[in-house]
Protein backbone atom coordinates (compact mmCIF):
# COMPACT_ATOMS: atom_id res chain seq x y z
CA UNK A 1 0.00 0.00 0.00
CA UNK A 2 0.74 3.37 -0.43
CA UNK A 3 2.65 5.38 2.02
CA UNK A 4 3.64 2.35 4.11
CA UNK A 5 7.30 2.36 4.13
CA UNK A 6 9.39 4.70 6.46
CA UNK A 7 10.72 7.69 5.78
CA UNK A 8 14.08 6.31 5.89
CA UNK A 9 13.17 3.66 3.56
CA UNK A 10 12.01 6.47 0.84
CA UNK A 11 14.65 9.04 1.43
CA UNK A 12 18.33 8.83 2.05
CA UNK A 13 18.32 12.44 1.79
CA UNK A 14 15.66 12.64 4.74
CA UNK A 15 17.45 9.76 6.77
CA UNK A 16 21.03 11.10 6.37
CA UNK A 17 19.53 15.16 7.48
CA UNK A 18 18.35 13.18 10.67
CA UNK A 19 21.70 11.13 10.99
CA UNK A 20 23.75 14.28 11.16
CA UNK A 21 21.15 15.91 13.13
CA UNK A 22 21.21 13.14 15.98
CA UNK A 23 24.98 13.10 15.61
CA UNK A 24 25.17 16.80 15.92
CA UNK A 25 27.56 16.64 12.85
CA UNK A 26 30.27 14.86 14.89
CA UNK A 27 31.96 11.80 13.57
CA UNK A 28 30.98 9.03 16.31
CA UNK A 29 34.70 7.78 16.59
CA UNK A 30 37.79 10.69 16.58
CA UNK A 31 34.40 13.05 18.00
CA UNK A 32 35.81 15.90 15.39
CA UNK A 33 32.92 17.78 13.51
CA UNK A 34 32.50 16.89 10.00
CA UNK A 35 30.81 19.86 7.68
CA UNK A 36 31.69 17.85 4.41
CA UNK A 37 33.10 14.84 3.83
CA UNK A 38 31.13 13.21 6.37
CA UNK A 39 29.82 9.58 5.88
CA UNK A 40 27.20 7.18 6.80
CA UNK A 41 27.90 4.12 8.23
CA UNK A 42 26.20 1.04 8.98
CA UNK A 43 26.16 -0.53 11.89
CA UNK A 44 25.14 -4.10 10.67
CA UNK A 45 25.88 -4.24 6.90
CA UNK A 46 22.80 -4.70 4.77
CA UNK A 47 23.77 -7.30 3.43
CA UNK A 48 23.90 -9.13 6.77
CA UNK A 49 20.29 -7.94 7.57
CA UNK A 50 21.04 -4.35 8.16
CA UNK A 51 18.43 -1.50 7.71
CA UNK A 52 18.47 2.03 6.34
CA UNK A 53 17.16 2.85 9.89
CA UNK A 54 18.70 5.63 11.96
CA UNK A 55 19.21 3.16 14.54
CA UNK A 56 21.55 1.30 12.30
CA UNK A 57 23.48 4.40 10.96
CA UNK A 58 26.19 6.63 12.32
CA UNK A 59 28.12 9.75 11.18
CA UNK A 60 31.90 9.22 10.43
CA UNK A 61 34.59 11.16 8.94
CA UNK A 62 35.52 9.54 5.39
CA UNK A 63 39.11 9.00 7.63
CA UNK A 64 37.41 6.83 10.32
CA UNK A 65 34.81 5.17 7.70
CA UNK A 66 37.99 4.16 5.82
CA UNK A 67 39.36 2.65 8.78
CA UNK A 68 36.45 0.92 10.12
CA UNK A 69 35.67 -0.71 7.14
CA UNK A 70 39.53 -1.84 6.89
CA UNK A 71 39.57 -3.36 10.31
CA UNK A 72 35.89 -4.96 9.30
CA UNK A 73 38.04 -6.52 6.02
CA UNK A 74 40.68 -7.45 7.82
CA UNK A 75 38.53 -9.41 10.59
CA UNK A 76 36.79 -11.01 7.93
CA UNK A 77 39.69 -12.43 6.28
CA UNK A 78 41.30 -13.87 9.01
CA UNK A 79 37.72 -15.76 9.74
CA UNK A 80 38.53 -16.97 6.63
CA UNK A 81 41.72 -18.21 6.88
CA UNK A 82 40.78 -19.92 9.99
CA UNK A 83 37.75 -21.65 8.89
CA UNK A 84 39.86 -22.44 5.82
CA UNK A 85 42.30 -23.94 8.08
CA UNK A 86 39.94 -25.76 10.28
CA UNK A 87 38.62 -27.45 6.88
CA UNK A 88 41.52 -28.07 5.70
CA UNK A 89 42.33 -30.08 8.82
CA UNK A 90 39.46 -32.41 8.84
CA UNK A 91 39.56 -32.74 4.82
CA UNK A 92 43.68 -34.86 5.99
CA UNK A 93 41.80 -36.59 8.99
CA UNK A 94 39.14 -37.87 6.76
CA UNK A 95 41.11 -38.53 3.75
CA UNK A 96 44.08 -40.34 5.28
Amino acid sequence: PRGSKAKWEHSWYYTTRLVLARDKNRCQECKKIVRDGYEIHHIRRREYGGTNHPSNLMLLCKECHKALNSRWTDEKFKEKKEKDKYEEYWKKLLFL
